[in-house]
């Protein structure tokens, strides 16, 4: 796989589409919807790979309203996995960094396979639940 990274690489991004799946893009891969995730809990949104894919984006929304329910600045990511690999290894990541309109919202890059497991643990530190928090990677 890795040798096919590296020929993506070399590809003009115009051209591009996953070298691992014959040219075709894998645009996303989505979690569950948690309907409502208490004050003080914890989630850990699972997402099975179906196609190889490299993992680009990840997106954290809510559908909370601020005085009435957590909104996104009030969840933290906790844990990240891809694999077996752990990709948050200190103090919680706020959950904003991974808005739909984060401007600088890191770039994974982790190639996955087929059958593989992502995990993504999210904690609510808001004094309400948060309402259909969802957890989404852009992929190619």
């Amino acid at each position: 796989m890795a040798d096919a990274l590296a020929i993506a690489d070399q590809m003009p991004p115009a051209g591009r589409g996953s070298i691992l799946r014959g040219g075709r893009s894998c645009v996303g891969l989505g979690s569950v919807v948690d309907a409502s995730l208490a004050a003080a809990g914890s989630n850990t949104f699972t997402i099975t790979i179906d196609e190889d894919c490299v993992l680009d984006r990840l997106f954290i929304s809510t559908s909370g309203v601020a005085g009435t329910n957590a909104i996104l600045a009030d969840l933290v990511v906790t844990d990240i996995k891809v694999g077996g690999d752990a990709l948050v290894s200190s103090n919680p990541i706020p959950a904003t960094m991974f808005a739909a309109d984060a401007v600088n919202s890191p770039k994974f890059g982790n190639p996955v396979s087929s059958d593989s497991k992502v995990s993504v643990t999210i904690t609510n530190n808001g004094s309400a639940a948060a309402l259909n928090v969802t957890v989404g990677f852009s992929a190619a």
